[in-house]
C-alpha cells in the first residue's frame, strides 16, 4: 500500500519550491466538482491529492495481490473516507453582509497589441466605455495590467474615472503597473476608493516578471527576452477595500498558491483574481488556471471573482460553483451578485502542514519497511 506511488504530494514539492514554485495542477484539482472536494476547506488541494492517491494506490494494491486482508484494509479506508466526507460536509463560513452587485470587464486586447503605444488610446477608451455602461454597480473590476502604462502616467485618466465612479457610488478595482522614484516597479491592483491604495503582487513569474539570479549573472539572461526592469515582489498581503468590503486581491498565478492565499484571510471577505491569460492563447492553460481558482474559493470559503483580459472571466461562489462565466476571446462584461463572507475554515489556519506531516510520516514508514526488508535479506 505504501509503495511510494500513492504519496503524490511529494512529487509536487519541486513545483512548489523551484524558482519560487509553480504548483500547476495537482491531481486534487480533478476533484473540484466531486464530493472529495469536501475536504479542501480542511486540508486544501494537497489533502485532496493525497486522498485520491491513497485510494488509487489502495485499489492498485488489491489488484496486484488479491487477498482478503488487502480487501479488508482498503474497504476500511473507503468506509472511513465516506464517514469523514459526511462529517466535513458543512458550511465553514457565514455571510458577513448583504449581497453586492459586481461587474467584471474583459477587454480582449490582443497580446501583441497590449503594450504597443499605437494601441494605448484604443485600450483606455475601451475600458472607459465598458465602465461607463455599469456605473451604479457596487464594484467594477478590470483585469491585470489593464492600464497599458505606468500608474503615474495615467493619473489624469484615473482621476476622471474616479470622479465619475464616486458620483455613481461605484468602487473601481484596476490592474496597473506601478513605479517608484527609487526605481522599484510593481505589478499592482489599485482600488480607487481606498485611501490605502495598492496591492502589490507578491509571487512573481520567473522569466516573465523577473529574471532569477540576475544579481549573479548580470545581463547574461537578457537573451531570454526578460524585461529590462524586473518587477519587485510585494512584501505584505495587503487587503484592499471596495464598496466597504475587505477584498483580497490575487494577481494572475498567485491564485495557484493556496497557502499564500490564506494570508489574506480571515480579514478578506471577498477574493478577486485579476489576470491576463492571453499568453496561453487557445490552449488548455486558461481552463486549468480557472479550475485552480475555483479550488481557492472552496479552500477559503469565499466567493471569488476573476476579471481577465481574454478569459476566463467568471464569478465563483464559496463552494467553487460557477455562478456566471463570460465567453473567451470576446469583449465582454459580466454582472453578478456575490456575498461577502466571514469565518476561517481549518485550512486557513493549518495550511498545508498536516498534509506535509502525513506525507513525511508515510515516507518514513516506507523507508522503515524497506530497511527491515533489506535487514531480513542480509540475515
Amino acid at each position: 500500500f505504501l509503495d511510494g506511488k500513492s504519496l503524490e504530494p511529494q512529487d509536487g514539492m519541486a513545483g512548489r519550491l523551484l524558482l519560487t514554485g509553480f504548483p500547476w495542477l495537482f491531481i486534487g484539482y480533478s476533484q473540484t466538482d466531486t464530493t472529495l472536494a469536501t475536504i479542501a476547506p480542511v486540508f486544501g488541494v494537497l489533502g485532496v491529492s493525497l486522498l485520491v492517491a491513497l485510494l488509487a494506490g489502495g485499489l492498485a494494491w488489491v489488484v496486484q495481490g488479491p487477498s482478503l486482508r488487502r480487501a479488508a484494509v482498503v474497504g476500511a479506508v473507503l468506509v472511513a473516507t465516506l464517514a469523514g466526507l459526511q462529517l466535513l460536509d458543512r458550511e465553514w463560513t457565514q455571510p458577513a453582509a448583504d449581497p453586492i452587485d459586481v461587474v467584471l470587464l474583459q477587454g480582449n486586447i490582443a497580446q501583441d497589441k497590449k503594450w504597443d503605444p499605437r494601441y494605448r488610446d484604443i485600450t483606455l477608451e475601451r475600458y472607459q466605455a465598458l465602465t461607463a455602461q455599469h456605473l451604479g454597480a457596487d464594484i467594477v473590476i478590470w483585469p491585470e495590467a489593464a492600464i497599458p502604462m505606468w500608474h503615474d502616467q495615467a493619473k489624469a485618466y484615473l482621476a476622471e474615472l474616479e470622479a465619475l465612479a464616486d458620483q455613481a457610488g461605484t468602487s473601481l478595482m484596476i490592474g496597473v503597473p506601478v513605479r517608484e522614484a527609487e526605481g522599484r516597479t510593481y505589478n499592482a491592483v489599485v482600488s480607487l476608493s481606498d485611501p490605502s491604495g495598492f496591492y502589490y503582487k507578491r509571487h512573481l513569474v520567473p522569466f516573465g516578471e523577473y529574471v532569477p539570479f540576475r544579481d549573479l549573472l548580470g545581463s547574461a539572461l537578457d537573451v531570454l527576452g526578460a524585461p529590462m526592469s524586473d518587477f519587485t515582489p510585494g512584501r505584505e498581503a495587503h487587503v484592499l477595500n471596495a464598496a466597504g468590503v475587505p477584498v483580497g486581491a490575487l494577481i494572475c498565478y498567485e491564485a495557484v498558491f493556496g497557502a499564500e492565499v490564506t494570508e489574506l484571510l480571515p480579514e478578506a471577505q471577498l477574493l478577486v483574481n485579476v489576470s491576463n491569460d492571453a499568453w496561453f492563447g487557445s490552449s488548455l492553460g486558461p481552463l486549468q488556471h480557472f479550475q485552480m481558482a475555483r479550488m481557492r474559493a472552496i479552500e477559503t470559503g469565499r466567493d471569488l471573482l476573476r476579471a481577465t483580459n481574454t478569459g476566463i472571466t467568471a464569478a465563483i461562489n464559496h463552494e467553487g460553483k460557477v455562478l456566471k462565466r463570460a465567453p473567451q476571446f470576446e469583449v465582454a462584461t459580466l454582472s453578478a451578485e456575490v456575498t461577502p463572507r466571514t469565518g476561517a475554515p481549518p485550512y486557513v489556519r493549518w495550511r498545508d502542514w498536516p498534509v506535509l506531516g502525513l506525507t513525511a510520516l508515510g515516507l518514513g514508514l516506507l523507508l522503515l519497511r524497506r530497511i527491515r526488508r533489506h535487514h531480513r535479506l542480509d540475515t
